[in-house]
């Protein structure tokens, strides 16, 4: 029986990594840091599969894409570095488990070939959402698939049952898997924030950080569309996922950092995963 060994929630700055800050990096060293310690405690993990969840993969109302390429690759050359490359390999057996699971269960979730995502103007590359904990996770761990998914504009509850029809197709399979979920917080936490202060940034984030330290993670399916839209938040979606999957596990959290140093909330923290 396969089984979540451990989860994680990343945030995504591109900023953070050395190649692309160029030394801005260190103005969130809190987050630097604590992005480097994730990644050595999921060396220590040593999973077969690594799940990531992201809010900048293709986006719908009415369908969870998930990437179904055999390889999955991407770069950071929107930001400036075409040398930053990945690949990885598709765990596409299990990556079927969950999509029929999610399907049984009436959320329509899947794949889009290349000529659909052309349509969208979309692209099968990885996103950065993605990319970003991937880079540290890379940089400790090898020989490891990934499976890719994104995020849609289902509900909370609908996301949370996606999530349980990842870890019910985890358990009917051999792997040992860490799950990463990937989303900044708020974008409105200070005047720093290019997208401008908002009272419901640190609001929202405060909730959000208080609401992991406790392991509460159902009060964050309820949280008020006015608090999350003022906030500008980003990831709640992603680790809504997370917290569905983690539905059957005891979970004991271990927040690294929260800071917000470009007015940007960012959360690094292990969710310490045992089946109930």
């Amino acid at each position: 029986m396969g089984e979540i060994i451990n989860s994680y929630i990343f945030p995504h700055p591109p900023v953070i990594i050395p190649e692309v800050g160029n030394g801005e990096e260190k103005k969130a060293a809190k987050t630097y840091d604590s992005c480097i310690k994730a990644a050595g405690e999921i060396k220590k993990d040593n999973p077969s599969t690594i799940i990531v969840t992201t809010p900048h993969a293709p986006y719908f109302q009415d369908y969870l894409y998930v990437s179904t390429e055999n390889n999955l690759t991407g770069d950071l050359k929107k930001f400036g570095r075409r040398d930053v490359e990945f690949k990885f390999k598709n765990n596409s057996e299990l990556l079927d488990k969950i999509i029929t699971n999610a399907r049984n269960e009436g959320i329509n979730s899947g794949g889009l070939d290349k000529e659909q995502l052309k349509k969208f103007g979309l692209t099968e590359q990885l996103d950065h959402g993605a990319l970003v904990p991937l880079y540290f996770i890379s940089k400790e761990l090898k020989n490891f698939s990934i499976i890719h998914i994104a995020v849609a504009d289902f509900s909370m509850d609908e996301l949370y049952n996606f999530g349980k029809c990842i870890s019910s197709a985890i358990e009917d399979s051999d792997e040992k898997v860490v799950f990463v979920a990937s989303g900044d917080l708020s974008h409105r936490v200070n005047d720093n924030s290019p997208y401008g202060y908002s009272p419901f940034g640190s609001k929202f984030d405060n909730l959000f950080v208080e609401s992991i330290r406790e392991a509460h993670f159902k009060r964050l399916l309820t949280v008020e569309e006015e608090l999350s839209e003022g906030a500008a938040e980003c990831g709640l979606r992603s680790f809504v996922i997370m917290f569905g999957a983690l539905d059957k596990y005891q979970v004991t959290p271990d927040v690294y950092s929260y800071e917000a140093p470009f007015g940007i909330g960012y959360c690094v923290a292990k969710l310490n995963t045992m089946l109930s």
